[in-house]
């Protein structure tokens, strides 16, 4: 999970330094996937990670195979919220439903947490 200066740093790689393709004529732009000698890492962007709420800076590196998603019920309750006007047409009411989650890792040591990126 990138945040928004992660995104930016690795798509301003230069020139030299990141091949997309063989027979790409661009260098750098728009990485989503870092081909490392231990495995490829998948870029996906938070949209909460943002300069907005002060995390423009940050990154986790969890492995998905390690990690669950959790219910936090001491940080709020699941409810059910009754008549919602839908995003996909106006004319449309559903029912949505309110949490709190989280993920939970096996082997933290497996994971990473990026500081500091400019």
């Amino acid at each position: 999970m990138a945040g928004q200066f992660a995104i930016n740093a690795a798509s301003a790689w230069p020139e030299g330094s990141v091949r997309v393709s063989p027979l790409a004529k661009e260098w750098g732009y728009d990485i989503k996937e870092v081909i490392t000698p231990h495995g490829t890492l998948n870029l996906v962007y938070d949209p909460v990670l943002t300069d907005e709420y002060g995390l423009a800076d940050k990154m986790a590196i969890v492995d998905g195979s390690q990690a669950r998603q959790v219910f936090l019920q001491t940080l709020g309750r699941l409810q059910v919220v009754k008549k919602v006007s839908s995003l996909s047409t106006a004319f449309r009411v559903v029912d949505g439903v309110k949490t709190t989650a989280g993920l939970q890792l096996k082997n933290e040591e497996l994971s990473a947490w990026v500081e500091g990126i400019s």
